[in-house]
């Protein structure tokens, strides 16, 4: 991911999931679940997925699995951004035996 492009907002999010899926942008809102409201398979899901990192928005596969909605792909895009621009600490690396210990 290039931590260079802007980060968009929740909004555009919607918009840019709602062109993917060729749906009106009306249908896609952040409380949308993938399966329920937009009736998107587990196919249909990784293919988005791929396509959304061709586009420089990471999602790593693991945390594919715990998106339910529009708003769970968003904030784990922003949080792989983040990682990727430094902005957070990445919380699940390993730490040196002995370390947070009190």
């Amino acid at each position: 991911m290039n931590s260079k492009t802007p980060l968009p907002s929740l909004e555009e999010f919607c918009r840019l999931i709602a062109h993917e899926l060729q749906l009106d942008e009306k249908l896609v809102r952040p409380q949308s679940s993938f399966i329920d409201d937009l009736l998107v398979d587990s196919i249909r899901m990784i293919e988005i997925m791929f396509r959304l990192e061709d586009m420089g928005f990471s999602i790593p596969p693991e945390k594919a699995w715990e998106i339910k909605t529009v708003e769970d792909a968003y904030k784990c895009y922003v949080e792989q951004y983040e990682l990727a621009s430094g902005l957070r600490e990445d919380l699940t690396a390993t730490k040196p035996a002995g370390a947070g210990s009190a």
